[in-house]
């Protein structure tokens, strides 16, 4: 079952709804429908602003707030001033394919990387699996997105945080990325060894090129130390500082987050005994910028 729901972006209707009178409001030009079958009835309003959740939860019991939907719904994001909602617009700099891959592919994925690696690495290409699966990853998504087309794999980082391995990243961009043979050396500078392999800092020319698909491998609700991004900063170099605007994108496992390796973006810790397994891949493609 398929239901939509817009989000009203004038002041006075998030005055009213910070009062919990959840008025109605103009319609926004952007929306996108939320698909998914086990959510019924007052369920399906995820994309409700949250203080509108907060006054239903308080007067219906039945319904659930935000907080305990993002355990379970797919690819909800959270802004400062409380909105959820879905990104549908690439040109912010990110874009979320839900469920790019089944529970059976992702118990495959978490089989390899619990076999073939101890701590988090720059090289999940090693893993015979990990690296098959760039090539699924990336034929599925050629088939459904018609601009991430003449893709090639450069690279895969695999992240893991739980307990005993945590941290926290600030906001930052990806610039350093494997050196590859065929690709100009004119375009890449400040070489230096990780891990044993030579990696560079990628120009802006190379850098739009670039698409990176993080999977998530477990579920990233907002305590998994989930990715947040500052929304349209891949293309504005002055907002660096621009927290006010920023997002938190939660995943189910199996989604697919799509990004510019020039998006600021930033995660927090894991809280409590929980696991977050992500499988970072980077993507050249052919035909020029993907993100606008």
């Amino acid at each position: 079952m398929v239901r939509s729901r817009c989000l009203s972006n004038s002041m006075e209707h998030r005055r009213q709804l910070r009062r919990g009178r959840p008025g109605p409001g103009p319609v926004p030009s952007r929306c996108m429908s939320l698909q998914d079958s086990r959510w019924n009835g007052m369920k399906h309003h995820a994309l409700w602003p949250c203080a509108a959740a907060q006054f239903l939860t308080l007067h219906f019991p039945a319904f659930q707030s935000p907080s305990t939907m993002a355990l379970h719904s797919t690819s909800v994001y959270c802004g400062p001033i409380g909105l959820c909602r879905l990104s549908c617009d690439r040109n912010e700099g990110f874009y979320v394919k839900p469920k790019l891959l089944d529970s059976v592919e992702l118990d495959e994925l978490r089989t390899a990387v619990a076999g073939g690696f101890t701590q988090s690495t720059r090289l999940a290409l090693s893993n015979p699996v990990v690296h098959i699966y760039s090539s699924i990853v990336a034929s599925r998504l050629e088939s459904s997105l018609e601009w991430f087309k003449g893709n090639r794999c450069l690279s895969c980082h695999y992240f893991t945080k739980s307990e005993t391995e945590n941290w926290m990243v600030p906001f930052h961009r990806d610039e350093f990325f494997m050196v590859q043979s065929d690709v100009d050396l004119g375009e890449i500078s400040d070489v230096c060894m990780k891990e044993g392999v030579q990696f560079g800092r990628f120009s802006a020319t190379l850098l739009r090129r670039i698409v990176a698909v993080r999977v998530a491998l477990d579920a990233i609700p907002a305590n998994h130390g989930p990715l947040r991004v500052i929304p349209r900063s891949h293309v504005d170099d002055g907002r660096n500082d621009a927290h006010q605007d920023e997002m938190v994108v939660t995943q189910s496992a199996g989604d697919a987050l799509l990004m510019s390796p020039m998006l600021l973006h930033a995660s927090g810790k894991v809280d409590g005994p929980h696991v977050r397994r992500v499988l970072h891949y980077a993507y050249l493609m052919r035909d020029g910028a993907c993100f606008g």
